[in-house]
Parts: structure tokens; C-alpha cells; sequence
């Protein structure tokens, strides 16, 4: 059939081509990428649930410095 997987994802291929996935303190990596041409998605946890996914991991201090950012 037509439709493989390959065909299916070429579109994705195509649009994710100069896209640059990071694993960086949030921090680091908004000023090591930050300009004009940079889109940044961060995605903290909500405000009240930082302890759900790590003890002690993204607090009121980090919420408050990303903001700042």
C-alpha cells in the first residue's frame, strides 16, 4: 500500500529538518538559544504540583526565574 510509514513521515522529516531538541537546565538553554529566530517551548509544571515529577525538582524560585527569562 501506498501509505507506509516512510511516506507518512516524510512531511515531519521535512518540517523538523533545522529543529534542535535540547535536554538543558531551562536556564541554559533560553540563554544559550535565545534571539530573534529562536522559537523556545518550555513546559514547567504547574504552580502547586512541582513535587509530582521530582522531589524538589522545579520550585516557586525556578517558576519565578523563568519568568524573568
Amino acid at each position: 500500500m501506498a501509505n507506509t510509514v516512510d511516506t507518512l513521515l516524510l512531511p515531519f522529516r521535512d518540517r523538523l529538518r533545522h529543529v534542535q531538541i535540547e535536554n538543558l537546565e531551562y536556564d541554559d538553554c533560553i540563554q544559550r538559544y535565545e534571539g530573534p529566530e529562536a522559537l523556545i517551548y518550555a513546559d514547567p509544571p504547574y504552580v502547586g504540583t512541582e513535587n509530582v515529577y521530582a522531589e524538589g525538582g522545579f520550585g516557586e524560585a525556578d517558576h519565578r526565574r523563568l519568568a524573568e527569562l
